[in-house]
């Protein structure tokens, strides 16, 4: 989950209330909100931490969850942590599916639907899947390989 403890992770906290298994989350950069939050689910609050540190979390989860719907946030960095890591990624947007994310990624529309997208790709989680996502991500991420998909969206932009 994300690192601003702002209405996207709440939010996400409480959608995760109506599955009907519990699960283990990790809020990296949540250890201020730790009050704000009631949960069935056990939550691993973090601290602020250095850029090795997060790295060494991001591997102790099986799926990540980005929730911003800010058409500007492109490629954010997290996504790229995330799937060298091997996790696969919920988005939301409801915009145009990212073609850069969709190989290691699950879009959702509706941050209604969050929760249950979760719950589904948990029950279909193999080790296996996640060895293919960070094998792409190894070889498909680099700024040599996005050089010219960055060129296109910049024109895009303007």
């Amino acid at each position: 989950m994300g690192a601003r403890g702002d209405k996207n992770e709440q939010f996400f906290l409480e959608e995760m209330q109506k599955t009907e298994k519990e699960y283990s989350i990790l809020w990296i950069g949540g250890d201020k909100f730790r009050n704000d939050v009631v949960s069935k689910h056990e939550v691993h609050y973090t601290p602020f931490f250095s850029m090795d540190n997060v790295r060494k979390h991001i591997p102790l989860a099986k799926i990540g969850v980005i929730l911003s719907e800010h058409p500007a946030e492109g490629f954010p960095q997290s996504f790229l942590e995330m799937t060298m890591c091997g996790l696969p990624v919920i988005y939301l947007t409801k915009g145009t599916p990212n073609p850069v994310y969709e190989p290691n990624a699950i879009r959702t529309v509706d941050k209604y639907c969050v929760s249950k997208v979760v719950e589904c790709y948990l029950s279909l989680y193999t080790q296996s899947r996640c060895e293919s996502i960070r094998n792409y991500a190894v070889e498909n991420y680099s700024l040599e390989k996005c050089y010219e998909w960055i060129l296109k969206g910049l024109k895009n932009a303007i």
